[in-house]
């Protein structure tokens, strides 16, 4: 039948989410909320869809481990329409059990049963490659779909077995990521506060003295040396305007000089219609691109306008290189 079915593997794609969301701070599922679970599902029926062409869909598999019964996340899950929470178990080191070869076992006898055409599998698990060639040659497609954000420094950790034996490859990120799920991180336990000398008096009866917290110095870049100015006696005195800060200039200048070597290293050079009318850079491109320039500035994970600004002076050095 002209179907189509979603394959989740909960684990990849919630880790990814998280890794991501919190600027690689975390890999804690614990650490990650879902806001919306029919809209996180519904992307990726949308995602699907489209790179298949086939908006006939059977349903979707969300694949996870349990570990003591079924988690608030996967009871919200289980409430989206024409969603199936299949589960494997959790070991001692939090690693899943027994979930890939669910995937593999459901995606198999699905294309024997010729009950679908078309199938979507969100993983990064290279074992699941043997999976996705016995149901091809039952006459399916399969996609993959990875999780990867070059913005902050996130691959999509995907195997290439995986991506070399799927018929295509689908990659979503942070922009379709933030209006479902939410880096929350555990709130962190209080350190406690070193016992001076002088607190120490308190058991003697004396009142101690209120401590006093440091100030955490942030450093500045130095405003440029300037020339004293004398002025006559009779003048009034005046206020110097203070110089501006050097940051938001220095950034667009590394920008300008890391977009100007990643033009320089690319071999054949790059031609203009890798940007097309409306001014977009083709994605395998603009990957690499932010990737690129992420690296050059020290694994900085880049704001949204910084990306803008990457792309701008990409798309300008372009036209003028020869």
């Amino acid at each position: 039948m002209d179907r189509l079915v979603v394959l989740v593997d909960a684990g990849y794609l919630l880790s990814q989410a998280v890794n991501i969301l919190s600027a690689k701070k975390s890999r804690s599922r614990a650490d990650l909320k879902l806001v919306n679970a029919a809209g996180l599902v519904g992307m990726l029926i949308g995602k699907a869809k489209s790179a298949l062409d086939n908006d006939k869909l059977l349903r979707v598999y969300w694949y996870d481990g349990l570990k003591g019964g079924l988690s608030a996340d996967h009871k919200a899950i289980i409430d989206v329409d024409d969603v199936q929470l299949r589960t494997g178990t959790i070991n001692g080191q939090g690693q899943q059990k027994g979930v890939d070869s669910k995937i593999v076992i459901d995606l198999i006898e699905l294309a024997s049963n010729h009950a679908i055409s078309d199938a979507v599998v969100v993983t990064g698990d290279g074992d699941l490659a043997i999976g996705i060639e016995l149901s091809q040659r039952r006459g399916i497609r399969v996609a993959v779909l990875g999780v990867e954000e070059l913005g902050v420094g996130v691959m999509h950790a995907q195997s290439p077995e995986v991506t070399n034996v799927a018929d295509r490859v689908i990659r979503i990120g942070q922009a379709d990521l933030v209006p479902y799920l939410t880096y929350v991180p555990k709130a962190a336990s209080p350190a406690k506060a070193p016992v001076s000398s002088a607190a120490s008096a308190t058991t003697s009866g004396a009142s101690a003295p209120s401590p006093v917290v440091p100030a955490v110095m942030v450093p500045t870049p130095a405003a440029p040396a300037t020339l004293p100015v004398a002025t006559p006696a009779s003048a009034a005195p005046t206020a110097t305007p203070a110089p501006a800060a050097p940051g938001h200039v220095t950034v667009l200048a590394q920008i300008s000089a890391a977009v100007s070597a990643f033009l320089a290293s690319q071999t054949p050079p790059l031609l203009p219609t890798v940007v097309d009318a409306k001014g977009a850079v083709e994605k395998s491109v603009d990957r690499a691109l932010i990737f690129y320039v992420y690296t050059a500035l020290g694994k900085r994970a880049l704001s949204n306008v910084e990306k803008g600004q990457v792309r701008q002076a990409f798309r300008t050095q372009l036209k003028t290189t020869p």
